[in-house]
């Protein structure tokens, strides 16, 4: 018995699957390849100041995907790439572009041809995880999205070919090349919901949601696929309510409890924006087909929570976030895991009103409105002639289902939706948001939550609301306020300061915990 440096995966039937090494080593050409040894070899020469290297495996076929323009059309298998990244010195002045072709003929000194970088990026720092290590997954990333905007490439295989097609019917749009990013090109948390439920149905495989956001391209779904195809047993299952978006090895995990709306999906943005740090959202039941709505207050959606947050990481401290009403049922989890004698770190709310009591009742047609009225009244519509104007009073003259299916066919008449959006659908998500809005305005804490909270306050909302909270919190509750509005927190170039502060107050807690 010895201890290989191998990492590997164990699967149901009991068998290993190789996960890489520990100490960084590949194959590249039959010869073992330290990642370590290239970037002492990159380090000793003059001009760079920082550097890292990453062994990747891409799509076989063309030069390995460093050009679009070059591709064969069929890839039998997989081609190993070393990119480096690099952070010259400040005192490095060579502007004549050939930098990298003098690093790189220096290289050949030091490393076999073998051991060369197929690829040098110069970037200004190196991303980092919250720890303070060099983050080669986001670089990685970054990478795959220099190489999308490139240009289109087209589908290579027949899975290839059977997603885009689904990609193309479900965004509504032509074409859809392999690389395109699905969040970049359209999709959002409604249509990436309908796009895995599609590919499941075309590919006879169950894809769970947290798979797109871990791969969102064709050329990363694709294989994926085929496995599930052929070993669908070696896929980890969730609970509906537990949707992982992106899941680190170590590190801190942060928890988003999704807004009135019930899904998790919102907080994608975030994944890219909070490197190395381990994101699961967690939303509402009732969203999935045959699925029941069985809470119905704060408190008992709260204790739910709490057993998927500790099926992931069984003891604190922890990081609870919450958006909108989201912000109530994050506060309640931290009071329930408090009480379990957990470390709850700052509870993270994004625009939350503090609780209060309201028996006020809410028509369907104006909970409808307020949820997507400005929203068609925005988007031009498509083939007015059949749905005209989308109006109010018409939502209210309307009932049941005869008022379900009118805002479907304004929605889809905006390609808003996939055109086989269901009416089921659209029933299903008003039950939940329903909920959600009763339970939260009946939402009362007997005692103050004894904790601290940080409360990230958007534009022109409630300017006593942080003093309200002083009444239901009795640790220490920092404000922040952000330059925008509550329904663009998750939006693009809000979401990118929301981060900024997340991943701020993240640092400081660790700091001070290990000072």
């Amino acid at each position: 018995m010895y201890r290989s440096g191998d990492l590997g995966r164990r699967r149901k039937d009991g068998s290993l699957e190789p996960a890489g090494r520990r100490d960084r080593r590949t194959l590249v050409g039959g010869l073992r390849v330290y990642e370590q040894e290239i970037e002492d070899a990159l380090r000793k020469r003059a001009g760079v100041r920082d550097v890292t290297v990453a062994i990747s495996e891409i799509a076989g076929g063309g030069n390995g995907g460093d050009s679009g323009s070059e591709r064969n059309l069929i890839r039998t298998r997989a081609h190993t790439r070393i990119t480096a990244w690099l952070v010259k010195s400040e005192n490095e002045d060579n502007q004549n572009g050939t930098f990298v072709e003098e690093l790189l003929r220096g290289l050949k000194e030091d490393l076999p041809e073998t051991m060369i970088p197929h690829k040098i990026v110069e970037v200004e720092e190196l991303s980092r995880t919250a720890d303070g290590a060099v983050n080669r997954t986001v670089l990685l990333r970054m990478l795959e999205r220099a190489a999308a905007d490139r240009g289109y490439v087209p589908p290579g295989t027949p899975a290839e070919t059977q997603l885009t097609q689904v990609w193309e019917q479900t965004l509504n749009k032509k074409p859809i090349g392999i690389y395109d990013n699905f969040f970049s090109i359209g999709g959002d948390s409604l249509l990436a919901t309908q796009l895995v439920a599609r590919t499941n149905a075309e590919f006879e495989v169950d894809i769970p949601l947290r798979r797109l956001f871990e791969a969102p391209t064709i050329a990363q779904l694709a294989p994926i696929v085929i496995r599930l195809k052929e070993r669908p047993e070696e896929e980890p299952q969730f609970p509906s309510s537990l949707v992982p978006l992106h899941i680190e090895e170590r590190g801190d995990a942060l928890f988003c409890i999704h807004p009135m709306g019930g899904t998790a999906v919102v907080y994608a943005p975030l994944v890219d924006l909070l490197p190395g740090i381990s994101i699961y959202g967690i939303q509402s039941e009732g969203l999935a087909p045959s699925e029941s709505i069985r809470h119905t207050t704060i408190e008992s959606m709260a204790a739910y929570y709490v057993d998927l947050i500790r099926s992931v990481q069984k003891t604190g401290p922890y990081w609870l976030l919450g958006w909108s009403s989201g912000g109530l049922l994050a506060l309640e989890a931290a009071r329930i895991l408090s009480r379990m004698g957990e470390k709850v770190n700052p509870v993270l709310l994004l625009d939350t009103v503090a609780p209060y009591i309201s028996d006020e009742a809410v028509e369907d047609a104006d909970l409808i409105n307020a949820l997507i009225g400005n929203q068609l009244a925005e988007v031009s519509a498509k083939g007015t002639e059949q749905t005209g104007e989308f109006r109010v009073e018409d939502l209210k003259r309307l009932q049941g289902d005869d008022r379900l299916a009118y805002v479907l066919e304004h929605l889809r008449s905006r390609a808003l939706v996939p055109s086989d959006f269901s009416l089921d659908t659209v029933r299903r998500t008003l039950a939940v948001i329903k909920n959600n809005l009763k339970s939260a305005r009946m939402y009362l804490p007997q005692e103050p939550y004894g904790g601290d909270i940080v409360l990230l306050a958007a534009q022109a909302v409630f300017r006593d609301n942080p003093n309200r909270w002083k009444e239901f919190v009795s640790g220490i509750i920092e404000v922040e306020p952000i330059a925008g509005r509550h329904t663009e927190l998750m939006s693009d170039p809000v979401v990118t300061g929301v981060a900024a502060h997340i991943r701020r107050y993240m640092s400081r807690i660790k700091k001070e915990t290990f000072s």
